[in-house]
Parts: C-alpha cells; sequence; structure tokens
C-alpha cells in the first residue's frame, strides 16, 4: 500500500526546482492564495464591466434611465422607487455572461505564466507545457473524460435517479462554450497543478503535494455548502494532480477537465456555474435519490455517482506507472 503512493518525481519538478531556494510548504501555499484573489480580481473585474455594461443598456433601452433621471431631478421619493424595483425586476445574467465570464479566464492564463516566470523563477516547460507527445496526452485526455462522465451518468440512470429528455437543438451556442469551457479548463489546471502543486513537490514528495493541492482546491469549492461538492471537487482535483504527474504534462488533465465539465453542463445540462444557467442539448428529471444524482441544484457533480467513479479512476490511475520518458534523473525523490 506504500509503494501505491509512491508517486514518482518528474521532469517537471526538476525544471521548477533548478536554481530553487528551498522554501517551505507554508509559504508556497501563502504566496498562491495571494496570487488567486489578485488573478481572478482582474477577472472580477471585466466580468463586473460586462455585467454593467449590459444592464445599464437594457435600462436605456427600456427607458428606465429617462424615468430614473426625472425621478431625481424632480427628487420624488416615491417615483424614485418604483423605478428602482423597475430596474431591479429587468436585471437578469443571460445565458451568453457564462461565455463571458469563462473567457475570462484567459487572464488567468496569461497570470500563470507570469507569475511562474517573473516570481516563482520556474521556465514555462515546468507547469506541464510540454511539446513533445501533445496530440497523444490530448486524444488520451478525451477518452479517459469521456470515460468518466459515460460512468457517471450511466450509474445515475441504472439506479433510476436520473432521466434526460431532449431539450434544445445544438447550435452555434454550444460551439461558443467548447471554446469557453476549454480556456476555464486550461486557467484551472495551470492555477492548481501546474503553479501550485508543482511549486509544492519543489521541497516536499509529489503524493504530499497532490494532497495540500487537492485540499486547497476544495476550499475554494467550500461556499457551495455541499458536502458532495466539496468531496468530488477534493477527489477530483486529487485525480487530475495524480494524472499530471503520472504523465508528465497538463494537457491531459486540462482535456479531462474540459469534457466533464462541458458534457457535465452544456449536454446534461448540470449548473455550469453557481448560481447561473447556460442551455443544454438534453433537460435533466431527478426522480429519486438525489444523493446518486446531485439533484438540481448542483447536478451530478455532487450526486455518490460521480464520487465512487473517481475513487475507481484514482485507485486505477494509482495503479499505472509514469510515462518513462517524463522520469526525473535525480536519484533523490525530493528537495529539503
Amino acid at each position: 500500500m506504500k509503494d501505491l503512493f509512491n508517486i514518482k518525481r518528474t521532469k517537471m519538478i526538476d525544471d521548477a526546482a533548478f536554481r530553487h531556494a528551498p522554501r517551505t510548504p507554508g509559504k508556497t501555499v501563502l504566496s498562491f492564495i495571494l496570487f488567486y484573489f489578485v488573478a481572478n480580481f482582474l477577472c472580477s473585474i471585466i466580468t463586473f464591466a460586462v455585467d454593467l455594461g449590459y444592464n445599464l443598456y437594457t435600462f436605456i433601452k427600456s427607458g428606465l434611465m429617462s424615468e430614473y433621471y426625472d425621478a431625481t431631478k424632480s427628487q420624488n421619493a416615491e417615483a424614485l422607487e418604483e423605478v428602482l424595483d423597475k430596474m431591479l425586476e429587468l436585471t437578469s445574467i443571460p445565458w451568453w455572461f457564462v461565455c463571458v465570464e469563462l473567457f475570462a479566464s484567459a487572464l488567468i492564463i496569461g497570470a500563470c505564466i507570469f507569475f511562474c516566470i517573473k516570481f516563482e523563477k520556474r521556465p514555462v516547460p515546468s507547469l506541464g507545457i510540454r511539446k513533445k507527445g501533445v496530440l497523444v496526452e490530448l486524444l488520451l485526455g478525451i477518452f479517459v473524460g469521456a470515460l468518466i462522465v459515460s460512468a457517471v451518468a450511466g450509474f445515475s440512470l441504472v439506479t433510476g435517479a436520473i432521466s434526460f429528455e431532449p431539450y434544445k437543438p445544438f447550435s452555434t451556442v454550444f460551439v461558443v462554450l467548447i471554446f469557453a469551457c476549454l480556456i476555464d479548463a486550461f486557467a484551472n489546471e495551470l492555477l492548481f497543478h501546474g503553479v501550485l502543486m508543482v511549486s509544492l513537490a519543489r521541497d516536499t514528495k509529489p503524493i504530499f503535494a497532490i494532497l495540500i493541492t487537492s485540499i486547497l482546491y476544495a476550499a475554494f469549492h467550500a461556499l457551495s455548502l455541499n458536502i458532495f461538492i466539496i468531496i468530488n471537487s477534493f477527489l477530483l482535483s486529487f485525480l487530475l494532480g495524480l494524472y499530471v504527474f503520472k504523465r508528465g504534462s497538463i494537457w491531459g488533465a486540462t482535456i479531462i477537465s474540459f469534457v466533464w465539465t462541458y458534457v457535465s453542463s452544456v449536454i446534461f445540462g448540470s449548473p455550469l456555474m453557481s448560481l447561473m444557467e447556460a442551455p443544454s442539448i438534453l433537460l435533466p428529471n431527478y426522480k429519486f435519490a438525489d444523493i446518486i444524482s446531485g439533484g438540481e441544484v448542483y447536478g451530478i457533480n455532487a450526486g455518490v455517482a460521480f464520487t465512487l467513479v473517481l475513487v475507481v479512476a484514482i485507485f486505477v490511475l494509482l495503479l499505472t506507472k509514469t510515462k518513462k520518458s517524463e522520469l526525473s534523473q535525480f536519484e533523490i525523490e525530493y528537495f529539503n
């Protein structure tokens, strides 16, 4: 059992550790948390500006801005309150705003590369962005991702916890969401498994780096206050982190994350983001046993079906060997 969790050191860690002064995991985590909030703050500026602009356009088009100006000018408190109520009713989040928020993740990609080079003193390949064997990694990622989604959906269907019916025909909306979800998946993998996990692995064993990263990943999803979302977030991060070390690059894990997000949300209709809805090809009907299917609020992301599949996938991955061409040339397991 001990050998099962003895994750081999890879060239990614060697690249990250080159000319690196040893640092405690605590300092690495604190610097990452600071970077995480700064990067996400930059993204929120874009989404806030788009959201504000859209709602202002709606108010102007409906004539509410003129009414608001007149009520303010006349200092009519009753009329002003009425206008504000109308504005509140018109305030909405359109489906395409999900795309805006996901595309904003492109900023995080740039921020990760900048942070890695400037502050962590690491070369880009240490992020898992490796040129060799990209196509193979992408195809394998598609296969593994599809296998996970099929297993979760199949288990939910067989148990009768969920059923699907046609909802909307495929359109350009779903094509746009492909690119949006792909960018978001790449940004998340760079953040947690490219920047944080590999930086931690410079100074501790890979298995500890995966565990710490997964705990943080789950913590950032704890706002949902759903125990299964938190558990599944931890297990998903553990699986993807393990996959990055086993394959020696970030491409496969990115595609697995993308396939899961896109298929579970855009095809199977699970909520794409908190408090937001995106159009889906199928409409899920939750019959019973929400603990299996996840229920309407969180979808299959919060179901026991996903939990069981992730546990099995992790166990299978632990039994597989690390990609031979990516194994570290160093005799030591980790830096002190």
